[in-house]
């Protein structure tokens, strides 16, 4: 898989949120829980995560591990900061993928979704 596979993911997921939030403008009375400020926060982790891993010269298990648990906990607190409402199934499903294909490639052999011991979300 390539970086367009990491972009594909990455702009999927941002589609799905900003598209729930939309309906927010669209359906009265209706309230997604978020708003693009916090769409934002969550791209600015996720982008910093991308370059954080693929800058990493310590390709051991713990050390990935290490940037994945980070990763995953600056989202349960952005999610938490949204009563839960920023990441839901279709976004955990996306998030994961992204945070588990980048790990792969820079080096985590596991099949497991290793994210599930941190992930609140």
């Amino acid at each position: 898989m390539s970086d367009d596979t990491l972009m594909r993911i990455r702009q999927r997921l941002l589609d799905g949120m900003v598209e729930f939030m939309e309906l927010d403008e669209q359906e009265p009375g209706y309230d997604c829980g978020y708003a693009q400020g916090e769409i934002d926060a969550c791209f600015e982790i996720i982008d910093t995560y991308i370059r954080s891993i693929a800058d990493n010269s310590d390709s051991s298990r713990p050390k990935i591990l290490s940037i994945i648990q980070s990763v995953v906990e600056k989202l349960n607190s952005l999610n938490n900061s949204c009563n839960g409402c920023l990441i839901e199934t279709d976004q955990r499903e996306d998030l994961c993928e992204l945070i588990l294909f980048a790990a792969r490639r820079a080096g985590l052999e596991t099949d497991d979704d290793v994210t599930e011991k941190w992930r609140e979300w």
